[in-house]
């Protein structure tokens, strides 16, 4: 039952006809008349007696005013208060920028008094893209490499670049050792790889594979950084991931000298809009962070 249903079921009951609580409802006795017969159907039960003349609020009914009045003033309480609560703001970003960027962004947000309500939503980059676009997100959170750029029309979207980084190769310690001494030498190297429709998976395939002396096989696929990042861990095979993510990992080992990276740009998009955005405070953020990527 909504709050508009337990007002006109008070109006009722204090009213002396239907007329009057109809009146008391700002609507005309017909309409009234309407509302309280859906009333009774999402109830099961009649709230009138129609035997007597003038109808009359059922007694069962009556007696359970005081209820009724005590949810009234709750759901208002609980309107007003959400009313007054600060618009949440929706941020998208790819997976592996919800480990580092975003938590950075929002913890800088919240030092410098702009964190409000957030919620944030992880994606591919093109999903983020689509939310973005539909309105379903007021900020995106997205990595470019040159030959990957994110399209957009410059008069709808504002994107702006506030970091680098590197889509750089990491292994385990157990598996680095058998790679760095020369075992199987001659044979691929086993490597974690992403789909061919993933950000990820067009940098390898634009700018890393294609400039390796060295052979690769691939012995896993995913798109889901962590876990990338996890079979890595365990030596399962090298793994091309953003390096600002892995740098401090203890116990990967860094081979962009003897396998190479590539460059990758960290930036922010929003949709254009005038006058003030509940996100305005978030942006600044990241404006304020540009060269560092927070």
């Amino acid at each position: 039952m909504d709050l508009r249903t337990l007002e006109d079921l008070l109006a009722l009951i204090d009213a002396r006809s239907l007329s009057d609580a109809a009146a008391v409802r700002h609507i005309t006795q017909p309409a009234f008349s309407r509302r309280i017969t859906a009333i009774e159907a999402e109830l099961g039960l009649a709230v009138l007696d129609r035997s007597h003349r003038p109808v009359r609020v059922l007694q069962a009914i009556r007696e359970k005013r005081a209820e009724i009045e005590q949810l009234v003033r709750s759901l208002r309480r609980l309107r007003s208060g959400l009313a007054a609560a600060p618009p949440l703001v929706h941020i998208c970003a790819m997976h592996s920028l919800g480990l580092d960027l975003v938590p950075a962004t929002l913890d800088e947000a919240r030092r410098k008094g702009a964190l409000e309500r957030v919620q944030i939503h992880l994606r591919n980059r093109d999903d983020c893209y689509a939310l973005l676009m539909t309105d379903q997100a007021s900020i995106m959170l997205a990595y470019e490499s040159d030959g990957a750029e994110i399209a957009c029309d410059e008069e709808t979207v504002e994107k702006v670049r506030i970091g680098e980084d590197t889509l750089s190769p990491f292994i385990g310690e157990t598996g680095a050792a058998a790679l760095l001494s020369g075992e199987g030498k001659g044979k691929p190297i086993p490597f974690i790889d992403y789909p061919d429709d993933s950000f990820f998976g067009a940098v390898m395939r634009m700018r890393i594979t294609p400039r390796l002396e060295t052979r690769l096989s691939a012995v896993a696929v995913s798109s889901f950084v962590p876990t990338v990042v996890a079979m890595a861990e365990r030596g399962l095979g090298v793994a091309w991931v953003p390096a600002r993510l892995v740098e401090t990992v203890a116990g990967l080992v860094d081979l962009r000298d003897r396998l190479g990276c590539c460059p990758l740009s960290l930036v922010v998009l929003r949709k254009r809009r005038g006058g003030n955005d509940p996100s305005d405070g978030i942006w600044k953020v990241l404006m304020q962070s540009r060269g560092s990527g927070v």
